[in-house]
């Protein structure tokens, strides 16, 4: 790998591309050169290879370079092994050098000996050239002949660098001899540089007013910036170091000082708000920053080291870093929000008390900029960028949770959205993502409910209603696709959605032709002719479509793109008769009730019309962000804003009372069920949701906090008392069998089967006297302990349950079986009685009585014989029947 050396930085030519005299006046200046060398860098290659040589020089580089850059040296160039660089001050030249041999130094203690990287640093003052990318000139040329001269570790500087910098504190300069034969120093005296390791050596700190203009939120702004330019000999050009126009056309300048740049953002401010008459504009379309830093990199004013989020810039106030706030001295202005010892912020918002209560009041700052423009208003959105034919809510085609979603964020990050929205380099008003979860992007969000807040008079909303055949409003929103879709009048929208009206009008004229009685026949041509301004014919479909309405929700839908055709021209009587009928069709539409509100403050009726937007908004929570972002409210924001703030602080007093209670709640259930409890596992779940919106500070968080804390809380009452309620019910279950089952026992015929049985009764009764306590059940510990116990002595329980099962068992086969022997012998005495005795007596004078009954005393017997057999298996039949019949009725103590 080919290397510059300090022999060849020295013989490398520095001399400018063409004669000094072709270049322009400003271009040659007194700069400082700085050069480095490592020492011993080829060897280093040799024995450790490319790989690990590109590794040492990348190192070097990374040391050297923002050394450099702390103290405004500019690197020109990396010359292989070496690194040139240059300065328009010596003393920071010389700081900057002094200070990359110190952070070798410390570099080199963590190293072997092998590993370690020593360098050569030489400084020399005078007139050079400066390019865009490169100086040249004999301050260039001396300054690389000087550094063969230097050893490892060491600074070299010349007599001019000298002259410039003995005056600094705890640095010392040894004259060095110069050496012999080298013609080109006899000129020039050289010194090796001493330091103390006490030197302070801060960087060189600039102070720097940067001004941000957003064309895109205050269109007015343009032709006033144009304006504030051509003046700037008059308000800043004799107070300012330099000055920049960026291409977004943001103008940096560098002042002497913090104050000086606060001095000049007031008047700018000031001057800009006067310019542009304020046009009920809700925020100052500029951002100004003040900051102190290594803004000034050799003589070029370097805007680009700002480090800020310009997302957390407020519009129209002004910011300062807190070194710069530092500098001016902490206390000298009001700033928000306060600094304080345990945090610290990068930038801090001025302003004077009334302007922070403004900033506090005005909750959201765009509701005007979100429509400008040099159109009527837009039929479906109401932005002024756009007609109606081109509106990008004709590409959403499903109904949307933009402004639900909007409601989980804090009004600075709706802040920030909005910001991001309306300033994105992409176009303006673009529809975003249909589909998505919170975890999207946020602008997506705020894109998504800035088309909300009109969407009953698009056409998706056209859609969702179509051949709904729900009656009722609400829930026809709250469905997706329902009904029959499909057909040429569905053609016939889709049509004018994309924007091709010759064909939408000729597919809805032909259908017209053939079916006159549908609605969204004459409601497609309604919205077609609004959009070619034809609002005279639009209204003559509109009504016709009306009058065809077959659904309430189907008559609501016409009234309001009535109402809205009504509004946009001017017509606002006629406008609110449609939103009345509305109301008289469907008294809880919130729609309806909001826009009815919104002609209440036209009409000047503010106090009964704040009123009843509080109640829709406690009634249907998404109209808070209705009221926070809608710009047609944007006149009333004054009124509205202090209101909703007021609802905020109301709704998170609310989350955080119930908060300590909850997890108090969450910790009692803990202790008394155990961390395995379904209730507890379920609180858990509602306590970590309660931690996630926490971090959000936003209105629908807090609503969400407070119902689910009152869950908790719920859960913490009602399932405790509901499991204490359940363990005394066990209890007195548990006293009430083991006294039915005494009762059973004192009552059992065969005592010597019960002994055992009747001893662990007897210890199961002892058990629930000497450790259940229903005072104990207010306790964990004893809440705990009773609930194991009683589940134990259940299972003992239903254990013994089978042992008297068991004795019922051989107590009623016992008893069968006496009862059974008992009839048995009674039925056989009387079956031998009448076969042996009876029998014979009866045959004997049934043979005088009826001759023909002739029975021989020698065929007596078998007759006897067949008797006795069958009167045996009668008895045994009768002696079964017997005893089922007289069974023992006795009912079990478990049963």
């Amino acid at each position: 790998m080919a290397l510059y050396s300090s022999a060849t930085a020295k013989t490398e030519s520095f001399a400018p591309p063409k004669p000094v005299k072709d270049y322009p006046k400003d271009s040659i200046k007194k700069i400082t050169v700085l050069f480095t060398d490592i020492v011993g860098s080829s060897q280093f290659f040799k024995t450790f290879g490319d790989v690990a040589g590109t590794r040492m020089l990348k190192q070097h580089q990374d040391l050297v370079s923002p050394a450099i850059a702390e103290h405004g040296g500019a690197v020109v160039k990396f010359l292989g092994d070496s690194v040139m660089a240059y300065f328009m001050s010596p003393k920071e030249a010389l700081k900057s050098g002094i200070k990359i041999q110190q952070r070798f130094n410390q570099f080199n203690l963590k190293r072997d000996p092998t590993e370690q990287i020593h360098i050569r640093l030489c400084i020399h003052y005078g007139n050079g050239i400066i390019e865009e990318k490169d100086i040249f000139g004999d301050v260039v040329n001396m300054a690389a002949k000087l550094l063969p001269l230097v050893d490892g570790d060491q600074i070299l500087i010349s007599q001019e660098v000298q002259n410039q910098v003995k005056d600094l504190p705890l640095i010392y300069f040894e004259p060095v001899k110069k050496p012999d034969k080298k013609e080109f120093f006899n000129a020039v005296n050289i010194y090796q540089v001493h330091w103390d390791e006490k030197v302070e050596l801060q960087p060189l700190l600039k102070s720097m007013l940067y001004i941000k203009p957003l064309f895109k939120i205050g269109r007015s702004l343009s032709k006033v910036w144009d304006n504030l330019l051509r003046a700037k000999n008059d308000l800043w050009t004799r107070k300012v170091e330099k000055e920049k126009l960026l291409p977004d056309r943001s103008i940096a300048l560098l002042m002497d000082s913090p104050a000086v740049c606060l001095e000049t953002a007031k008047s700018l401010m000031e001057l800009i708000k006067v310019s542009l008459g304020y046009e009920g504009v809700s925020v100052l379309p500029v951002q100004m920053v003040i900051d102190i830093g290594p803004f000034l990199i050799a003589d070029r004013l370097a805007p680009e080291n700002l480090e800020i989020d310009w997302e957390g810039i407020e519009p129209g106030s002004i910011y300062i870093s807190a070194h710069a706030y530092k500098d001016i001295g902490k206390g000298a202005f009001p700033v928000t929000p306060l600094p304080t010892h345990s945090q610290t912020r990068s930038f801090y918002r001025i302003g004077n008390q009334k302007d922070n209560k403004a900033s506090i009041d005005q909750l959201f700052l765009y509701q005007n900029s979100m429509i400008q423009g040099e159109n009527s208003p837009c039929f479906y959105c109401g932005d002024k960028r756009h007609l109606s034919l081109h509106c990008p809510s004709k590409d959403l085609t499903e109904m949307t949770q933009g402004l639900e979603q909007l409601g989980y964020f804090s009004l600075n990050e709706i802040n920030n959205m909005y910001f991001q929205f309306l300033t994105s380099s992409g176009q303006s008003h673009e529809p975003a993502a249909e589909n998505g979860t919170r975890k999207s992007q946020p602008a997506q969000w705020a894109n998504l409910a800035f088309y909300d807040l009109r969407a009953v008079y698009q056409l998706r909303f056209f859609r969702a209603i179509w051949d709904s055949k729900y009656d009722e409003w609400n829930k026809i929103k709250e469905k997706k696709s329902e009904g029959d879709k499909g057909g040429m009048i569905w053609i016939g929208q889709d049509c004018l959605r994309v924007g091709n009206h010759e064909q939408a009008e000729n597919i809805l004229n032909e259908v017209l032709r053939k079916d006159a009685y549908d609605y969204k026949i004459y409601c497609a041509l309604g919205l077609l002719k609004m959009e070619q301004d034809n609002f005279y014919q639009a209204e003559l479909f509109f009504k016709k479509a009306l009058n065809h309405c077959k659904s309430g929700p189907q008559s609501i839908l016409l009234n309001f793109l009535l109402a809205r055709l009504f509004a946009l021209k001017g017509d606002l009587a006629l406008a609110e008769d449609r939103i009345r009928k509305i109301l008289h069709l469907d008294p809880f539409c919130h729609e309806a009730i909001y826009q009815e509100i919104i002609f209440q403050f036209k009409k000047g009726r503010k106090s009964s019309a704040l009123s009843q937007l509080i109640k829709l908004i406690k009634k249907s929570r998404e109209y808070f962000i209705n009221a926070l972002i809608d710009p047609e409210l944007s006149h009333y924001s004054d009124l509205i804003h202090p209101s909703l703030r007021g609802l905020l602080n109301e709704a998170k007093s609310e989350a955080l009372q119930l908060l300590d209670s909850a997890k108090i709640g969450l910790e009692r259930l803990d202790k008394f069920l155990g961390p395995d409890a379904k209730e507890v596992m379920e609180s858990k779940s509602l306590w970590n949701k309660i931690e996630e919106l926490l971090k959000k500070d936003s209105y629908f968080g807090y609503l969400d906090m407070a119902h689910y804390a009152g869950s908790i809380l719920h859960m913490s009452h009602a399932g405790l008392e509901e499991r204490r309620k359940k363990l005394i019910y066990v209890v007195n279950d548990l006293n009430r069998s083991l006294d039915a089952f005494d009762d059973y026992l004192a009552e059992y015929p065969h005592k010597f089967l019960m002994e055992n049985l009747t001893h662990d009764l007897r210890r199961i009764r002892q058990k629930i006297e000497q450790n259940i306590h229903i005072q104990d059940l207010d306790l964990p510990q004893g809440f705990k302990e009773s609930m194991v116990l009683l589940d134990r002595l259940q299972k003992d329980l239903a254990h013994n349950e089978a042992k008297i099962m068991r004795l019922e068992t051989f107590r009623k086969i016992i008893f069968y079986i006496s009862r059974f022997s008992k009839a048995c012998l009674i039925f056989q005495s009387v079956n031998l009685l009448i076969s042996l005795v009876l029998f014979p007596i009866i045959t004997y004078y049934l043979s005088f009585v009826i001759p023909r009954f002739n029975v021989s005393p020698q065929s007596i017997w078998s007759f006897q014989k067949s008797v006795l057999i069958l009167g045996a298996i009668s008895g045994l039949f009768l002696s079964v029947l017997y005893c089922s019949k007289r069974a023992p009725k006795k009912r079990l103590p478990f049963r």
